[in-house]
């Protein structure tokens, strides 16, 4: 068994998509991680920066004039810039929207007229009117707050959604200033309870499951596909070991190669808080990356590698590409803050930003149901999976078959 795992090891190593999928996952962690652990550090031992820089690792002293913001539900606040921002956009017919990506959006003249009175019944004034006091803050505002967030929710799905005036991303709008007594409780948080490397591993993980809920698919739809590209079907049906495991060992194999270079990308930040940990005698927590990595991401790529195999086994096609695709496309829409822990239903844990442990701590059941649910689907699709290669080497089934005889009868049809 072990022989056998180590020769699909191999297979997939000498595979140019592993590459590939190495290439987009490192190119990925630098474009939207890049050096921060080392940036922190280097910010946090600069004698010459004032101690009011909001660096996360920077202990906060009494009497500073800045200790950095944090996010709070201010109604005032959010209904001024909300406006104010409604009616540039109304103004100039384009409203900012991500689905997944940003675009921008135009209205027809009939959701227009609508935003144009929407404009009406906030202020209590004309557009032009309006026009005169986006100069001169603040705006007046007619409404009460709950009103407001009823009309940002008709606004949100005249744009097609996810847009700004989305519930998460309006509440998001309130900023005040932190107190001393709350920035030094949340550095605290990072460095004694936090160990400051799990906080920014979860915030790492957040943008490498973004990748892991998608490209592992290709991965392993094109290591199944391998056997019919090199007529090597024939000699796995007649192989002298069961369809399981067979099919365990593929799998296993799969999500192990993909794994290694995930845990690979801990290797330098972890080093990077050894060495800060040596001067600052402050404690990390040096399995970091791989407890947050095992937990967040690996059901992920379980999942991922799953549905590749399963469904590249039952149609010998790349049908799982788009079936995978389809799924990540709606998950990475799906409309949960991704600052306030977007754990719940979701395929790619979202944890982006560097601290927030209590929203961790308050999802941690959430988070640890969700896990366990993937990795046993996971489980359960490559059981699946062997009970299709088992028919197949019986000759019950032969799905790729049929397809291609439902094109022919088809072609056939159309002819006559």
């Amino acid at each position: 068994m072990l022989r056998l795992f180590f020769k699909e090891c191999k297979y997939i190593f000498k595979s140019l998509i592993y590459f590939i999928f190495i290439g987009v996952l490192v190119l990925f962690y630098i474009s939207q991680v890049g050096d921060l652990v080392g940036n922190s550090i280097k910010i946090s031992q600069d004698k010459s920066l004032k101690r009011e820089n909001n660096n996360e690792l920077i202990k906060p002293e009494p009497g500073q004039d800045f200790y950095g913001t944090i996010r709070e539900e201010i109604p005032e606040q959010i209904m001024q810039i909300a406006t104010r921002n409604l009616f540039l956009n109304y103004k100039d017919n384009k409203y900012d929207a991500w689905n997944p990506f940003y675009k921008s959006i135009s209205l027809n003249d009939k959701d227009q007229d609508k935003i144009k009175s929407f404009l009406n019944e906030i202020t209590g004034l004309s557009i032009d009117e309006i026009a005169d006091k986006i100069g001169k803050p603040p705006i007046p505002i007619a409404i009460e707050y709950d009103y407001f967030k009823s009309l940002m929710v008709e606004v949100d799905g005249l744009i097609g959604g996810n847009s700004f005036y989305e519930y998460n991303n309006l509440s998001d709008l309130g900023v005040r200033q932190m107190t001393y007594e709350e920035r030094l409780l949340q550095y605290e948080e990072l460095v004694y309870k936090d160990k400051i490397a799990n906080a920014y591993a979860r915030y790492s993980a957040d943008y490498i499951g973004i990748v892991l809920a998608i490209f592992p698919v290709f991965v392993a739809t094109s290591f199944i596909l391998r056997d019919k590209r090199a007529h090597m079907e024939e000699i796995i049906y007649y192989r002298n070991i069961s369809s399981l495991t067979i099919t365990f060992i593929r799998y296993i194999a799969l999500t192990i190669m993909m794994f290694i270079p995930v845990l690979l990308l801990s290797i330098f930040p972890t080093f990077q808080f050894i060495n800060f940990s040596s001067i600052s005698n402050i404690e990390i927590d040096v399995f970091a990356y791989i407890k947050v990595y095992s937990l967040w991401l690996l059901p992920t790529l379980m999942i991922s590698c799953a549905i590749g195999v399963f469904f590249t086994e039952l149609t010998k096609s790349p049908i799982a590409i788009i079936i995978q695709f389809i799924w990540w496309f709606i998950d990475i829409n799906y409309g949960v803050s991704i600052i306030e822990g977007g754990y719940g239903k979701r395929l790619a844990i979202r944890h982006n930003m560097v601290g927030n442990l209590n929203i961790y701590k308050e999802n941690f059941k959430i988070l640890a149901v969700n896990r366990l649910f993937y990795i046993s689907l996971a489980l359960v699709i490559v059981l699946l999976s062997s009970y299709v290669l088992e028919l197949k080497r019986r000759g019950v089934l032969n799905v790729n078959i049929k397809i291609r005889d439902i094109f022919k009868f088809n072609k056939v049809k159309s002819k006559a």
